[in-house]
This record gives C-alpha cells, sequence and structure tokens, in this order.
C-alpha cells in the first residue's frame, strides 16, 4: 500500500513550468527599464518629480501614482524577484542556448546584481541621494560585469 502511495505522489507531480521568455526579453522587459528608474535618482531628486496629471495612466514609474521614492523602491522590489527569474532552469538566451545557471560566474553575476538591488533599496527607503549614488555604482557594476562575460560573441549566451 505504501508503494502504491508513493507512486500515486511522484506521478501526481506536474513538470516545472518552463519559462516565458528568454534571458534577452526578461532583461527588456524587467531589468532594463526598472534598472534605468534607479539610475535616473542619481541626477534626480525623486521626491522633486512632478507626478504626470493623470498619474494612474503614466507609462514613467517616477511620475505614476506609485512615483517618486516609491518608484525607486519598487524597481529594486523588481530586480530583487528577477534574480530568481535569471536562475530559474530551462530559460534560454535569444540564440536558444540554455542560460547556464550552473555556472560560477553565473551564479556570482546574479549574487553581484542581488546585492547591488539591496543597496538601492535600502537608499530608496533612506530617500537619499548620496546612498543611490553608491548603490548605482555597484549596480552598473554588477551590469557590466554579466554582460562582460555573457554578451560577448564566443559566449554561448550571444547571436
Amino acid at each position: 500500500m505504501a508503494g502504491a502511495m508513493a507512486r500515486v505522489e511522484t506521478q501526481a507531480q506536474p513538470p516545472a513550468p518552463r519559462p516565458a521568455s528568454t534571458v534577452q526579453q526578461l532583461m527588456q522587459a524587467i531589468l532594463f527599464p526598472n534598472a534605468n528608474v534607479i539610475f535616473a535618482t542619481e541626477s534626480d531628486d525623486p521626491a522633486a518629480v512632478r507626478r504626470d496629471a493623470k498619474p494612474s495612466a503614466s507609462t514613467n514609474p517616477l511620475t505614476g501614482l506609485y512615483g517618486g521614492w516609491q518608484a525607486v523602491e519598487n524597481s529594486s522590489l523588481a530586480l530583487l524577484e528577477s534574480a530568481d527569474l535569471l536562475n530559474l532552469r530551462g530559460r534560454t538566451c535569444a540564440n536558444g542556448a540554455l542560460v547556464p545557471v550552473d555556472e560560477s560566474q553565473w551564479k556570482a553575476a546574479v549574487e553581484t546584481m542581488r546585492e547591488a538591488v539591496r543597496a538601492s533599496g535600502a537608499a530608496a527607503r533612506a530617500r537619499s541621494q548620496q546612498q543611490i549614488s553608491e548603490a548605482n555604482g555597484q549596480l552598473a557594476d554588477s551590469c557590466s560585469g554579466c554582460h562582460r562575460i555573457y554578451r560577448r560573441a564566443q559566449n554561448h549566451c550571444s547571436r
């Protein structure tokens, strides 16, 4: 009886869902726009950014309903959550190759991004442009460090 129950439980587990986007699409849809919100705060004080006349319809997070520093914190959260999305098995690069989620360099690059966006989130909660400037340096370094490895022509994630 116990053997039959174990077999039923094993059979009942559905396969892990396949990611809906390539890593390039994930970058374009989530990482790039949210990183830009954070990077914009270095030159523009989010508290001083005027809201759109119709903030609930705004396509600019900084001028929308949850604008200003809240947008910066939200963008940091989106990037933090995206670290897990970057590590999903089965995601492919734009060229169809699997994202190398088990490579130590990939793991380190994702963890470096995770640390950088934690710093930007803390800076947003502190409403500190000085802190966000420091966090932006970390975030820019994490982006360029990963791109240096995985966007090279000889790399399997390049087109």
